[in-house]
């Protein structure tokens, strides 16, 4: 689904990225690590076309990437709710820009509120939810649009750590139920052993493509228990320490 070639990044004259190339399949899972101050978040903006690249190329569905697209999703740490909107109101917010037909972005948004368990609080206001429950809004606002890829930047970070495994476990079965192409951006090596069917492993800066893995546990319905989680969660950590070794 998606072909970056060759892409370069300068902020500043600083190189952020550099001649970083990567084939992402369409339905594909796919969870990025590395360093603080790689270019992870960078690059997710490149694939969200908010963000052009210094030099190379990138292409979505065979098609050269300008500018954002309306099936592409973003979806941060920072909820970006908005306070005096309901969480119906927030979550068809991008149906009413879109000028959807009430008639369908009433049904599509009842669907969502369906699909993430969130009917209950659906005339509550952000400020009356908990973390947890702020983040699956951004996650159904998000999926409202039908998106055809969903990218995440380490979204799940902020929450405790029960709310953070509900949430992971809730997202894994949504990408296994819907086939949307999904990227997520985090800093936890098990995070991206659970989401990720193949993770990808970035230098410091410059970033670029150090290491990929593909990830034989990501259909494994009790995968954080088995021996072939935790063995990549080793080789994944040993490999983290190449790239400092190496920046060294």
């Amino acid at each position: 689904m998606i072909t970056s070639e060759n892409i370069s990044l300068y902020y500043n004259n600083t190189e952020i990225l550099s001649d970083l190339s990567l084939h992402i399949n369409a339905h594909e899972s796919l969870a990025i690590i590395g360093p603080s101050g790689c270019g992870k978040t960078s690059l997710l903006h490149i694939f969200a076309g908010l963000i052009k690249p210094t030099s190379g190329s990138i292409f979505v569905n065979h098609t050269p990437l300008l500018k954002p697209r309306r099936t592409t999703a973003l979806i941060s740490q920072h909820y970006s709710l908005l306070p005096w909107k309901t969480v119906f109101e927030n979550i068809c917010l991008p149906l009413h820009i879109q000028k959807v037909k009430r008639s369908a972005f009433d049904a599509r948004t009842k669907a969502t509120l369906t699909m993430l368990g969130l009917n209950h609080v659906k005339s509550k206001y952000p400020t009356e939810l908990s973390g947890g429950e702020q983040q699956r809004v951004a996650i159904a606002r998000a999926l409202v649009q039908t998106p055809d890829l969903l990218l995440f930047d380490e979204a799940f970070s902020s929450l405790d750590a029960i709310t953070r495994d509900r949430l992971q476990s809730e997202l894994k079965h949504l990408h296994q139920s819907t086939k949307t192409t999904m990227i997520f951006v985090t800093h936890d090596i098990e995070e991206a052993l659970y989401l990720g069917e193949r993770i990808l492993v970035m230098s410091t800066q410059p970033g670029t493509v150090f290491k990929t893995f593909v990830n034989p546990s990501y259909h494994n319905p009790d995968a954080k228990m088995s021996q072939g989680f935790h063995q990549l969660s080793n080789q994944l950590r040993q490999t983290l320490n190449e790239v400092m070794h190496d920046a060294n």
